[in-house]
């Protein structure tokens, strides 16, 4: 009977180291699950950072595009009044010098007596 008791505590011992065994492996695996969760939960937040990253990137480049396109848009429109204000100067320029002109040439006619007989005679031919 000595002998009968040994085996089966040979078992139950053995059956118990298994159980053990087995215990510590699902251990084992329930903690690389949850380090392989913590991973991929922290490659899908590192993905939505560099996304929200990128974007804000985009649009503050297409925020300073705008920006841009307004000053070159308002240097040309100050560019275009400059010129116009020049072209309008030189246009006013040039109508009161012919204006000057215009009367200089009627004195002219008015103070030469020889010019006022031909103007006489040519509206007499007519």
């Amino acid at each position: 009977f000595a002998a009968l008791p040994t085996a089966m505590l040979a078992r139950q011992l053995a059956a118990r180291e298994r159980e053990e065994r087995t215990q510590a492996l699902q251990k084992h695996l329930e903690t690389s699950k949850a380090y392989a969760e913590r991973i991929g939960s922290e490659e899908r937040a590192g993905s939505k950072r560099r996304s929200a990253a990128q974007r804000q990137s985009e649009a503050e480049e297409a925020s300073t595009c705008r920006i841009l396109s307004a000053q070159e848009a308002a240097r040309r429109e100050a560019e275009q009044r400059r010129h116009d204000g020049a072209l309008a100067a030189a246009v006013s320029a040039h109508k009161a010098e012919s204006l000057r002109e215009q009367k200089n040439v009627e004195r002219i006619i008015a103070g030469s007596e020889e010019l006022r007989e031909l103007e006489a005679r040519l509206r007499a031919a007519y």
